[in-house]
C-alpha cells in the first residue's frame, strides 16, 4: 500500500518540474520580432563599421541651424527648420554587388527614430547605387529638435530584397553627440551652413 502511494506521488512531482521547466524555456525563445530583427553592427565615428554586405564609415558629422541652397546665385534661398540640422558625411563600400542603402535614420537615446530629410538637394551622385568594392562618398542630413541629440546614432542598412525584410543587415553608428559636448556643438551651429555634396 506504502510502495503504491509514493509512485504516484513521484510522477506527479515530474510531471511539475517538467512543467516547470518547460514554461522557464519558453519565456526564454525569441519572439517573433527578435527572430526578424536586423542584423546590427555597431561602431562610432571614425571606424569601418561592416556587415556582410557592406561597410560605413563615418568622416564627421557637423550640426547647422540652417543650410544654404545648393544654387544661392541662382536664387535658392537658406533652407531653415525648426529643429537643427545635423549633417553626416561617410564613406560607404560595397561589398560584393552593386547595392542601396535602403534607409537611413537617426536614433535618439530614447529610441526614436527621424527619417533622413528630402529638403536637402544632395546631388544626383549621393542617391547612385553603390559599386562593389569602390569607397562611395555619402551625406545623410536629418532634422532633430536639439533635446534629441545626445546620445544619437546613424542607422542604415541594405534589404535583400523588396519584400524581405528580415536578418537585414545593417550598421547603428554613435555620432559622438555626448552630454559632454552638444552643448558646444549647438552654440556653434552655423546659419546658411554649405553642405559638400559627393561629386
Amino acid at each position: 500500500m506504502i510502495r503504491r502511494s509514493i509512485r504516484p506521488s513521484l510522477a506527479a512531482v515530474t510531471a511539475l518540474a517538467l512543467l516547470v521547466l518547460a514554461t522557464w524555456l519558453y519565456e526564454r525563445l525569441p519572439t517573433e520580432e527578435e527572430r526578424q530583427a536586423p542584423l546590427t553592427t555597431e561602431g562610432r565615428v571614425g571606424e569601418q563599421v561592416g556587415t556582410t554586405g557592406f561597410t560605413v564609415r563615418v568622416r564627421k558629422v557637423r550640426l547647422a541651424r540652417s543650410v544654404a541652397g545648393r544654387y544661392p546665385d541662382l536664387g535658392d534661398e537658406p533652407i531653415t527648420t525648426s529643429g537643427i540640422f545635423v549633417i553626416v558625411y561617410a564613406t560607404v563600400t560595397s561589398l560584393e554587388k552593386p547595392i542601396q542603402l535602403d534607409y537611413a535614420e537617426l536614433r535618439t537615446a530614447d529610441g526614436l527614430s527621424y527619417q533622413a530629410t528630402a529638403r536637402l538637394d544632395l546631388g544626383i551622385k549621393n542617391e547612385a547605387a553603390l559599386q562593389a568594392l569602390f569607397p562611395t562618398p555619402r551625406v545623410f542630413a536629418f532634422e532633430v529638435p536639439p533635446a534629441k541629440l545626445v546620445g544619437a546614432r546613424l542607422v542604415t542598412g541594405h534589404w535583400y530584397a523588396p519584400f524581405i525584410r528580415v536578418y537585414v543587415p545593417e550598421v547603428s553608428i554613435d555620432l559622438g553627440l555626448t552630454a559632454r559636448t552638444t552643448p558646444t556643438l549647438l552654440a556653434g551651429a552655423p546659419h546658411d551652413y554649405k553642405v559638400r555634396v559627393p561629386q
